[in-house]
């Protein structure tokens, strides 16, 4: 049985966000590409974290709709960004998520 690698599975083309925009603009950008985690980039692009849906659920405001004006991504983002090679067994990356309990890797 021939082993597939992250490389055949993973997602190519990504939808990044900085690290100090507004929540607002992160769930925009989810919402318009239909996607449930963003990678999170600092001023070079390098990628720092990652803003998953459950993140936002949580930056929202639970006494009126929306977020507060001053959230930005970096309040909610979950850091460092947990990294996979794109050589790896996509088996192994699945045991990986069940073990760190995240349902996102990023493939360098």
């Amino acid at each position: 049985m021939k082993k597939i690698s992250v490389s055949e599975q993973m997602s190519k083309n990504l939808i990044t966000v900085r690290w100090n925009q507004s929540m607002d603009a992160a769930w925009r950008l989810m919402e318009d590409y239909r996607i449930r985690h963003l990678p999170v980039v600092d001023e070079e692009g390098f990628v720092i974290g990652v803003l998953s849906d459950r993140d936002v659920n949580r930056a929202m405001n639970p006494s009126r709709p929306g977020f507060e004006d001053d959230a930005e991504v970096s309040d909610y983002m979950s850091w460092p960004a947990i990294t996979v090679d794109e050589q790896m067994p996509i088996r192994d990356v699945a045991l990986g998520m069940t073990d760190e309990k995240v349902s996102a890797f990023v493939v360098t």
